[in-house]
């Protein structure tokens, strides 16, 4: 059991996409479940399992970030600025901070049943954004 609170709210759209919102008591994880459009193109990529043309410069050059303006739930929008890219690699140079997240996010591989992507997610978001991150991959 984690001990930050959460809770999820599952949506389901008119043409099959499912989202989940898991509500943390200091952020937000969402979880979005499509088939996959040729239309569909986004922060995410695309869907044309090119993984190749994902990339954050790839994205912008398609303008695929942007909303139109008639789509916007905001009153204004800002522009589009592309996170700086980290890696597990760059985890691992940190011998210390690397080895504490695989520690945090394999106590609960035998509470669970895992697989190593998600081990692998813990472990990057635990290197970039702190340790209380794994403590959710149990919960």
């Amino acid at each position: 059991q984690s001990h930050l609170e959460k809770h999820i709210v599952h949506i389901t759209l008119t043409g099959g996409q499912t989202i989940e919102v898991m509500r943390w008591s200091n952020h937000i994880n969402v979880r979005i479940t499509m088939s996959s459009d040729s239309t569909t193109d986004g922060l995410c990529g695309n869907f044309n399992s090119n993984v190749g043309d994902d990339s954050a410069a790839m994205i912008r050059a398609r303008n695929a970030a942007a909303v139109p303006e008639s789509e916007c739930l905001f009153d204004h929008q800002g522009p589009f600025k592309a996170a700086p890219a980290h890696s597990i690699e760059e985890c691992k140079r940190d011998t210390q901070k690397y080895n504490k997240a695989v520690e945090l996010c394999s106590a609960h591989a035998d509470s669970a049943p895992m697989f190593q992507p998600l081990i692998d997610g813990c472990i990057f978001d635990v290197c970039f954004s702190g340790e209380r991150y794994g403590a959710q991959i149990g919960a």
